[in-house]
């Protein structure tokens, strides 16, 4: 070993070559004949400064490096006979009273800020207790974030705060939560609070029960006090649809598809139920709200596929007071543009049938059937006569007449007698 003096430094030689210097500036170098800090440790391995602690009180340790900032604080640097490095502060650097871990990381890699423990990862915690932890998983190719209570043992809440979340899988983005509070599943929101747009397929929503004994998929609206005003849900096979606070069925669709409107026993494609003892209930009505003029109708079509065979409507006649007729008609054809009129009834009671009038009989009867189609009754009844008075002609008129039988042209072989 050689230990000399060279133009203000202390040198350290050993083996013939320099290990350790004091420069003019009082700055330790050890490796390194130009130090630049008051210790500089330079080594071209991977261990540079090694301390051990061998007394036996508060246990051993092998490494720790305090850095005083002041008489009444110090940060420390520590790595524990437990395999634990330590970094943390104490309010007396000779007892290290008052020391708190402020960084912990333990022999399985696990890092802790906040908590001597860490269970993930990455743990950051509130004294040990309230915090979050980041837990990488690649045997299950995931990571998990937890927000946990070490001390309670209980779920936190997860308070989150920014300008707008964007969530993305595999780099895309699939759910946005925009700064107005919309929620953008598969698309950006634009003007609704939620918005859902498929990616593939055409199914961009599932409703889903708990289990099979449950009604599956409940949907409700409700006012914003919470109180319902109308809710769907499935059953059995069965779509319902209801309203009110004590979900009160309105309408359903069963399993073959048909409608029961105010009923459940449909076994119709539309069942109706009034449920009224009235002389005026109506169960349907059918409006047309674009009606302006006279001879505009609302009504009933009737289809097989795609062909029009016939129609019910009712057709305006006063637009001041609404009165109209019902009509029913026929198409010759199949066809919606030749469905043609065949009979009405006004708003009078008049019943008008244009084909009855040339549809005729030789058998005599108590109906009319005027030149026009209106049908009226025959009668001779005194009740429905005025002015009668005896008449000029009698018996021997009425021996003078021919009674004859007859065939009518429309009745095959009915014979008939006046």
């Amino acid at each position: 070993m050689i230990l000399g003096s060279y133009s203000g430094n202390v040198e350290f030689h050993a083996n013939g070559s320099e290990r350790l210097r004091i420069d003019s500036s009082g700055r330790l170098g050890i490796g390194t004949s130009s130090p630049a800090t008051s210790l500089h440790i330079a080594n071209a391995g991977n261990s540079f400064l090694t301390l051990e602690r061998t007394g036996t009180t508060g246990g051993t340790g092998t490494f720790a490096i305090n850095m005083e900032g002041g008489s009444s604080q110090q940060t420390t640097m520590a790595y524990d006979d437990g395999g634990k490095l330590v970094i943390g502060r104490s309010s007396d650097p000779a007892t290290q009273a008052g020391f708190s871990n402020d960084f912990v990381l333990d022999s399985s890699g696990r890092l802790g800020i906040g908590t001597t423990s860490p269970v993930g990862k990455l743990s950051i915690s509130d004294s040990g207790a309230t915090g979050v932890e980041f837990s990488p998983d690649d045997s299950n190719a995931r990571v998990q974030q937890l927000y946990y209570d070490r001390v309670d043992n209980a779920y936190r809440t997860s308070l989150l705060d920014a300008g707008d979340y964007q969530f993305r899988i595999s780099g895309t983005e699939r759910m946005r939560i925009d700064s107005s509070g919309r929620v953008g599943i598969g698309c950006t929101p634009t003007s609704f609070a939620t918005e859902i747009q498929a990616t593939s397929g055409g199914n961009a929503l599932k409703l889903r029960g708990r289990s099979a004994a449950e009604n599956a998929g409940w949907l409700a609206w409700t006012d914003n006090a919470d109180n319902v005003e109308a809710a769907m849900y499935a059953t059995a096979n069965n779509l319902i649809f209801t309203n009110t606070a004590s979900y009160t069925e309105r309408m359903r669709i069963n399993s073959s598809g048909q409608v029961g409107i105010a009923c459940t026993d449909q076994s119709n494609l539309l069942t109706v139920d009034a449920n009224s003892a009235s002389s005026t209930t109506d169960s349907i009505s059918v409006r047309n709200r674009g009606v302006s003029s006279a001879n505009h109708t609302t009504g009933l079509r009737f289809q097989f596929s795609s062909a029009v065979p016939s129609a019910i409507r009712s057709r305006l006649t006063n637009t001041s007071n609404g009165a109209g007729t019902l009509s029913f008609y026929t198409s010759s054809d199949g066809s919606a543009v030749n469905l043609t009129e065949r009979m009405s009834i006004s708003n009078a009671g008049v019943i008008s049938a244009d084909g009855v009038y040339s549809n005729t009989t030789s058998d005599a009867a108590n109906v009319r059937v005027l030149s026009n189609g209106n049908i009226i009754r025959s009668t001779s009844s005194k009740k429905y006569k005025n002015s009668i008075t005896d008449a000029s002609k009698g018996l021997k008129e009425l021996n003078n007449l021919r009674p004859v039988t007859y065939k009518g042209n429309e009745d095959g072989d009915t014979v008939f007698m006046d």
